[in-house]
């Protein structure tokens, strides 16, 4: 799941080199961190942003973070400035594609047009096809985001996507499926379904 501000802000590089980048404008900075391990002193941060940020049912247990923080799948990326946390993105990293599980701008820079240029820099530095979920379109907050999404050039795809539950005893959710930059074939869709059915999603054991 995702959440966004709608504010775009213009981009100044699409340099990405593997581990540290550093966007600027006039006297502003903004460095990447690759966060690899929940005893990480910024992780407490994100993860205190990310259970504010969303419901229960979309997010994960902290026992479940720690497992995935584990694969080498998975990657955890902050945003800084000026050593203050602008946001995360938590995704999946496989053959032909990558999974967007987690998005998030901090509260106090919404708005602000952060969301679209972190996003789209690291859209930039991203050579394979790259999926995410979103909600349906049922008012003006998921209606924002999916015209968020759609203006970075993702392209909803015409397939019954469910996502299974984060959490024992909850129903599995009824999502819609972002691809960019193409719509995604069935091969590659085929190939999500298994990650998110054996890596990706909790696997509840009745």
């Amino acid at each position: 799941m995702l959440t966004t501000d709608d504010q775009p802000f213009p981009l100044v590089s699409n340099v990405y080199p593997p581990r540290v980048r550093v966007l600027s404008k006039n006297k502003m900075s903004i460095q990447n961190k690759y966060v690899c391990e929940c005893t990480d002193a910024l992780f407490a941060e994100i993860w205190s942003m990310y259970c504010a940020t969303f419901p229960y049912e979309e997010r994960r247990s902290l026992d479940e973070q720690q497992r995935i923080m584990r694969s080498e799948k998975y990657t955890l990326l902050a945003w800084l400035k000026d050593c203050r946390l602008l946001g995360f993105l938590g995704f999946w990293t496989y053959e032909h594609y990558c999974f967007v599980e987690h998005f998030a701008i901090h509260p106090d820079v919404r708005s602000q047009g952060y969301g679209t240029r972190l996003f789209r820099s690291w859209l930039r530095g991203i050579h394979k096809q790259i999926l995410l979920e979103i909600e349906p379109v049922i008012d003006r907050t998921t209606q924002r985001r999916y015209l968020f999404y759609t203006a970075l050039g993702f392209t909803k795809n015409p397939v019954e996507h469910i996502q299974q539950p984060f959490h024992a005893g909850i129903q599995p959710l009824p999502l819609e499926l972002l691809s960019f930059p193409d719509t995604v074939s069935a091969d590659c869709y085929q190939a999500l379904k298994e990650a998110l059915k054996k890596e990706i999603m909790p696997c509840f054991i009745s």
